[in-house]
């Protein structure tokens, strides 16, 4: 199944998002490798990520945006943002995201 996803960074971290735009591609890239999901297209724009991912039947869609969405947040928090220690009460995405479904079907 083909996906289009949404996500943006939290209202305070729009400038430094900006700065992080390339990083964040390279980050999501690896992720996906590591956890076998497809990334056909990725979009980084000013305030927000359109990313295109082929999701294998095994996994859900809230799954899959959970788990790039933590993973990811961790490795800018601790790489980028030079946040040590214990991530508890830290956030880097947004609350919610946007979903559509891409595809024949």
């Amino acid at each position: 199944m083909q996906v289009s996803h949404s996500i943006c960074p939290e209202v305070s971290k729009k400038m430094v998002f900006g700065t992080l735009r390339r990083q964040v591609g390279a980050i999501f890239r690896d992720l996906c490798c590591q956890a076998v999901i497809g990334l056909a297209e990725d979009y980084a724009m000013k305030e927000r990520i359109h990313i295109l991912l082929r999701i294998p039947p095994k996994f859900g869609v809230v799954h899959t945006v959970g788990l790039l969405k933590g993973k990811s947040a961790i490795l800018i928090l601790r790489e980028h943002l030079q946040v040590k220690g214990n991530f508890t009460g830290r956030h880097f995405w947004g609350r919610g995201y946007c979903v559509g479904t891409v595809g024949p079907d």
